[in-house]
């Protein structure tokens, strides 16, 4: 999903967001959904890179298991966070069908960035072949999920 096509996220994020603040210019609201958008894929795209480079790291001994169970759970609470925001924005009566579907895309993604650092904890603990390929598996689950959701080239 391109920038373009997380609009319906980014409105009633915006909606949410500009409650009770007075109205505001349809450009400058616009522009301000845009990026509260740009600014959520990124952060879905960070935890994926964070998940990713940390895991290289404790691989190479740079990271013990104690601070890979950190780092990992500090990923995981700032998902949770942005879930319940997304979650409360989808039952708003004012959030529109369309908008309840890029919501729920960027939950699914969430779900899946959540499944992998389940997956990195389960490596971390044991770092048995096993781990390692179902580590494997579910990064690659979660990638494509996110880049699905902001357009992005798949390799």
């Amino acid at each position: 999903m391109s920038f373009t096509r997380m609009s319906g996220f980014t409105i009633v994020l915006g909606m949410m967001l500009g409650l009770g603040t007075g109205a505001r210019p349809v450009q400058a609201e616009e522009t301000f959904e845009e990026a509260l958008g740009a600014a959520t894929g990124m952060a879905l795209y960070e935890v994926q890179m964070v998940l990713g480079l940390s895991a290289d790291a404790f691989a190479k001994k740079v990271y013990d298991q104690e601070q890979m169970k950190t780092i990992v759970a500090e990923q995981k609470s700032m998902m949770e966070i942005l879930n319940k925001y997304l979650e409360a924005l989808r039952k708003l009566d004012s959030t529109s069908e369309d908008d309840k579907k890029s919501l729920q895309a960027m939950s699914d993604c969430i779900e899946k960035l959540k499944a992998t650092a389940e997956a990195l904890l389960a490596y971390v603990n044991d770092s048995s072949d096993e781990n390692a390929d179902a580590w494997q598996v579910k990064r690659k689950a979660s990638y494509a999920a996110i880049s699905d959701l902001l357009g992005l080239d798949k390799k």
